[in-house]
C-alpha cells in the first residue's frame, strides 16, 4: 500500500479526489464572516501573513471566497508555506485546486 502512494499518479488522482470532497464540504458550510475588518488589508491587496493551526488546514480554501465577499476586493494572489514532503506535495496540490499556490519549504 505504502508503495502504491508512493507513485505520482496515484497522488494526482488522491488530490483531485480530496480537492473535490473539501470544495462539496466548504461550499454546503454556513458561513459567518465575524471581523471582516481584520480581512480588509487582504482585500486592499496589502501583504499579509496568516497563520492556521493544523486542525483549520482544511479551511485554508474558504479564505477567496470570503474574500471576494469584502467591499473594494482586488483579486490577489494567495501563497501557503508547505512542506517539501510527499504529504506537503499533497496539500499543494489541493490547494492549486482553489487557486492557492504552495511553496515548498523545508525546516532544513
Amino acid at each position: 500500500m505504502k508503495s502504491l502512494l508512493r507513485r505520482p499518479a496515484v497522488m494526482a488522482v488522491l488530490a483531485r479526489i480530496l480537492g473535490w470532497y473539501l470544495r462539496f464540504a466548504l461550499r454546503t458550510t454556513r458561513w459567518t464572516l465575524v471581523g471582516p475588518e481584520n480581512l480588509q488589508p487582504l482585500s486592499d491587496g496589502v501583504p499579509v501573513i496568516a497563520v492556521f493551526w493544523h486542525e483549520f488546514l482544511t479551511t485554508i480554501p474558504a479564505v477567496p471566497s470570503l474574500m471576494r465577499t469584502l467591499p473594494g476586493y482586488k483579486p490577489t494572489v494567495i501563497h501557503s508555506l508547505v512542506s517539501g514532503h510527499r504529504d506537503g506535495r499533497l496539500i499543494g496540490d489541493i490547494l492549486a485546486m482553489f487557486d492557492i499556490w504552495a511553496v515548498h519549504g523545508s525546516s532544513s
